[in-house]
């Protein structure tokens, strides 16, 4: 009779093999078991389709203490325990405790283990494994002197390395066939492969190198003879495409230069030919392309291939199939980035419910589907919704991965964007980005990308908070981080370098602020290509800096030209397109050009009464803007509607004491001041 248990597996450890046991704990709770196998049912009950989740005691034990209750409980309510051996695991008390504590509970046979150092041959002495480990513990849960054979994976150089011992360990916990398992994360293998080399087009030969080792690993058992063929197949097929394609597009060539879209382009539209016969291997390259796209912010040309992928592994595996589901994220993801907040709502609303038939309900997948949906409703200015959302997605990242891990850091961070969008807390934001920050710091062992992303949303909310002077050094910690990690021209970079142009922009330095945007906008046009709207942005801030700095022309020709750019990528709707409009509107004020002036802020408004929400601040500030600037044209009959109706919204959303409704109400009185009307001016000033 299979037990039913709150864990998958207890890790018990030396603190001395803390970061053997950190690596371990992390690969088996993001390793997704083969989507043809899940619900398979082998001696250990049906397979899941994560081996979620896993407990490990991130806490020291003082000496002279006992095992928590804690602790029992959680060896109590675990099916496996994964022992880490290494000579400091043998000599510890605490280890061989819970393995004796563990075999008492649930005897001989659900006890794993992973050879970290030292030599397992030595078990006259002390040797890797722990006296309740290397013999039997009886009904009583006294060490007897009747010797047992560990089952053990070997982590050491020489022997297993790091996937086998991760597979041989997956097989253990599942008992599936270790061979089913090694086919498997080839064929994973050859499509990560794929998707780093629509990153990095010159790192094309070293991905046929490593191909060649994913092939060589599929020769398994003759039973799987037929399978390892297929996977094989697939490779090859793979593999071929890529030297057609992107290897064709060399940016290396004589005379030739190419941009990593341009690359894709020329991929995506030989993927059709390609793949005739191969249909599941088509929808891969198709997500994997798709996303390619979508982080490089071509969102015109990634939903096609998204959308198809989708559609061909709905047919071929079902909706709730892992991969299936793995497409229908990234359209989430996609209309998201697009501004479509309708559609990312619905979608992720369907992800949700898809992801806790398939992985239950509480599981890592539903916790991060939460935070992307509190993500979302944030951007969506759907505040409320936003706050319960983010909770619940905090509480069950805290309860399956503890307080220290990268699932609650991400957390951290959607509360700190909604802390700054929904309720301008702006040093709320910076408590919760430090704290994500500490996390990130605590659980990985080096700085990594994301840790350079939460330094620039710090960055950011120091900014916001006028402590210009310390954001700068943390904006500078950013950018110093992303062109380690990334490279002179990563998108992050971009990102960083941008946002320490606008404290330097703030602080009065010009001419750095320009040097910055110039910087940013060769990034962009390097990697994404000239037409990109990532190069529309960037194009718009550089028209409001050169407006600062008294050159107007030159402000609303860099304007004018993001404009269009924006309208190109995006058509007339899209919130960045009202932005733009909005801008060089205000540009225009500036040189006395009025009628073009109101001109581009109607066009603004009628772009963002189509693209937000009734209610939302961000079309509250758009009417606003038109009614100043009819304030200023002495026209306060049609200023008057438009100003009322944005202080009713901001009391309604933000309450009478809120910045945004101080702010609203200081707009009124200047309109009834300026037009001879104080009494009905009183009832909005400051008490």
């Amino acid at each position: 009779m299979v037990h039913e248990r709150r864990y998958r597996a207890f890790i018990s450890y030396s603190h001395a093999d803390k970061a053997v046991a950190k690596w371990l704990h992390r690969a088996l709770e993001r390793y997704r078991l083969p989507s043809r196998l899940v619900g398979e049912q082998t001696e250990t009950g049906p397979v899941p389709a994560r081996l979620t989740p896993i407990f490990r005691d991130r806490d020291e034990i003082s000496a002279g203490a006992d095992l928590s209750d804690t602790l029992r409980q959680a060896l109590a309510d675990s099916m496996f325990l994964i022992v880490v051996a290494s000579p400091d695991a043998a000599a510890s008390r605490w280890v061989n405790e819970e393995v004796r504590l563990f075999k008492s509970m649930h005897g001989e046979t659900r006890v794993l283990a992973l050879i970290a150092a030292g030599d397992p041959g030595e078990r006259g002495t002390s040797g890797v494994f722990p006296p309740a480990l290397r013999f039997r513990v009886d009904p009583e849960g006294q060490v007897t002197d009747n010797p047992t054979e560990p089952v053990a994976a070997d982590l050491r150089a020489g022997a297993d390395g790091r996937r086998l011992a991760k597979l041989k360990l997956v097989a253990g916990l599942t008992a599936l066939p270790l061979d089913a398992l090694v086919q498997r994360e080839s064929a994973r293998r050859q499509r990560w492969l794929l998707g780093l080399s629509s990153a990095s087009l010159a790192l094309v030969a070293v991905m046929v190198v490593l191909t060649v080792a994913a092939i060589q690993g599929q020769r398994e058992a003759e039973r799987q003879r037929a399978e390892a063929q297929a996977e094989a197949a697939k490779v090859r097929a793979v593999n071929q495409f890529m030297r057609d394609t992107l290897s064709a597009a060399n940016p290396w060539g004589a005379g030739y230069d190419v941009s990593v879209v341009e690359a894709l382009d020329q991929a995506s539209d030989k993927i059709a030919a390609a793949f005739v016969e191969q249909p599941e291997v088509e929808a891969e390259v198709r997500q994997t392309i798709g996303n390619a796209y979508n982080n490089l912010g071509r969102y015109d040309r990634a939903r096609p291939l998204l959308v198809a992928a989708a559609e061909a592994r709905i047919r071929l595996l079902g909706g709730d199939d892992p991969e299936t589901i793995e497409t229908l994220a990234a359209l989430a993801q996609l209309a998201w980035r697009e501004s479509r907040f309708d559609e990312a709502i619905e979608r992720t609303d369907e992800l949700l419910e898809l992801r806790r038939g398939v992985f239950g309900d509480p599981s890592p997948e539903v916790g991060t589907t939460l935070d992307f949906l509190g993500r979302l409703l944030t951007d969506a200015g759907h505040y409320e919704a936003a706050d319960r959302v983010t909770e619940e997605a905090l509480a069950m990242s805290l309860a399956l991965h503890g307080e220290q891990s990268l699932e609650v850091a991400a957390c951290y961070q959607t509360k700190a964007v909604l802390a700054q969008i929904a309720h301008q807390d702006y040093a709320l934001a910076e408590a919760l980005s430090r704290r994500e920050i500490e996390i990130r710091r605590a659980v990985s062992d080096t700085d990594t990308m994301e840790t350079a992303s939460a330094l620039n949303n710090l960055g950011i909310f120091v900014m916001l908070q006028g402590r210009l002077e310390e954001a700068q050094p943390i904006l500078e910690e950013a950018v110093a981080l992303d062109r380690r990690l990334g490279g002179a021209q990563h998108p992050e970079l971009a990102r960083a370098l941008e946002n320490l142009g606008n404290v330097h922009y703030r602080l009065g330095n010009i001419d750095r602020t320009l040097e910055l945007l110039a910087e940013v906008i060769a990034i962009r046009r390097e990697g994404l290509g000239d037409d990109n709207p990532e190069v529309a942005r960037t194009l718009h801030n550089r028209g409001m800096v050169l407006s600062r700095a008294g050159d107007l022309e030159g402000a609303e020709a860099a304007l004018r030209d993001a404009v269009a750019r924006m309208e190109r990528a995006y058509g007339p709707d899209h919130p960045d397109v009202a932005s733009g409009h909005r801008s060089l509107s205000y540009v225009l004020q500036l040189g006395g050009k009025l009628d073009l002036a109101e001109a581009e802020l109607r066009t603004a408004l009628a772009i963002a009464e189509r693209a937000f929400a009734a209610a939302s601040p961000g079309l509250a500030g758009y009417r606003q803007a038109l009614g100043g600037l009819l304030v200023t044209r002495q026209r306060y009959e049609e200023a008057e509607p438009l100003l009322l109706a944005v202080h009713a919204s901001a009391l309604a959303s933000d309450g009478a004491g809120s910045q945004r409704a101080v702010a609203t109400a200081g707009a009124l009185v200047a309109l009834y001041e300026a037009w001879g009307k104080p009494q009905q001016a009183e009832p909005f000033r400051p008490r």
